[in-house]
């Protein structure tokens, strides 16, 4: 599959944006952010506890990307959506 790292970054925005929206509305009490990092492992960056410090809970998950070139984001293309479906259940 080739895409390019624009594609790559409008399927992540759109998959993290499901993931919120998802995650949000299965847990009413709880307000819940969900994002995708590129690096596998990526914890959730300490400005996100900053902008809310209580009242929301933020879940990251990573799609594995290891280099900044081309052929790596073609690797992980495919790791999007499923990361988004993860966050929303």
């Amino acid at each position: 599959m080739t895409s390019s790292r624009r594609q790559f970054l409008q399927i992540a925005s759109a998959g993290a944006a499901c993931a919120t929206f998802g995650a949000a509305l299965g847990s009413a009490d709880v307000p819940t952010l969900g994002m995708i990092f590129p690096p596998a492992n990526y914890p959730v960056p300490p400005e996100a506890t900053l902008l809310y410090p209580s009242g929301v809970r933020f879940l990251a998950e990573g799609v594995g990307l290891e280099k900044m070139t081309a052929e790596e984001y073609d690797r992980v293309f495919g790791r999007i959506l499923p990361a988004a479906e993860k966050l929303a259940k």
